[in-house]
C-alpha cells in the first residue's frame, strides 16, 4: 500500500511543472530582444490590470499580448488567453484547440501547446526555455496552414526567438527570427 501511495505521488508531482520551469508571463519592464528581422522587441512590464497582459513595443507602436505571445486585438484573443492560461499552467505536452474566425475566408482551426522544456545556446548564453507552439491551419476555404515555434526564458519571460514553418497556402514572409542582442531581465 505504501508503495502505491508513493507511486501516485510521484506521477501527480511529475504531471505538474516544476514552478522554476514556469517562465513569468510576463517580462519586467525595459528587457530588450533585437531581432534578426523585423523591429526590435521592447518589453515594458505586466499591465497593471492583469499581470498576464505584457506591455511590448514593437518599432513605433505600443501593443498588449497576453503572455507576451497573442496579441489582445487578434480575432481570438479571448480563446486564445483562455489556451495559453492551461498550456502555462499544464506539463509538456499540454494542448489547447479553438477556432478563429475574422471573416469569410479567415477562419482557422488553431491549437497551443506546450513543446516541452529546452536549453537554448544563444549568442554568448545557455537559455533555459519553454517552447510554446501554435499550430493554424485554414478550414471553410482557407487552405493556410502552419505551425509557429517560440522559445520563452524561464528566468525573463521574454520570447528569444521564433521559428516559422510554412506548409500550405500564402506564407507570412519574415516570421522566423533569431535574436541579434537579449538584454535587461536577468
Amino acid at each position: 500500500m505504501k508503495i502505491v501511495k508513493l507511486l501516485l505521488f510521484f506521477a501527480a508531482s511529475a504531471s505538474v511543472p516544476a514552478a522554476a520551469d514556469v517562465p513569468p508571463a510576463c517580462p519586467p519592464a525595459f528587457g530588450v530582444v533585437d531581432r534578426s528581422v523585423g523591429a526590435s522587441v521592447v518589453y515594458i512590464g505586466a499591465d497593471p490590470a492583469n499581470p498576464e497582459i505584457c506591455r511590448m513595443k514593437r518599432g513605433n507602436a505600443i501593443e498588449t499580448f497576453y503572455f507576451g505571445i497573442w496579441n489582445t486585438a487578434w480575432p481570438g484573443a479571448e480563446a486564445a488567453y483562455r489556451a495559453l492560461q492551461q498550456v502555462y499552467a499544464g506539463p509538456p505536452g499540454t494542448e489547447v484547440k479553438f477556432d478563429v474566425s475574422a471573416g469569410p475566408g479567415l477562419q482557422w482551426h488553431e491549437t497551443l501547446r506546450h513543446g516541452g522544456m529546452e536549453d537554448l545556446r544563444l549568442l554568448s548564453g545557455v537559455y533555459r526555455t519553454m517552447r510554446v507552439v501554435h499550430e493554424r491551419e485554414g478550414y471553410g476555404g482557407n487552405t493556410y496552414h502552419s505551425v509557429i515555434t517560440q522559445w520563452k526564458d524561464v528566468q525573463t519571460g521574454m520570447v528569444i526567438y521564433q521559428n516559422y514553418q510554412h506548409i500550405a497556402g500564402y506564407p507570412e514572409p519574415g516570421t522566423s527570427w533569431d535574436p541579434v542582442s537579449i538584454t535587461g531581465g536577468r
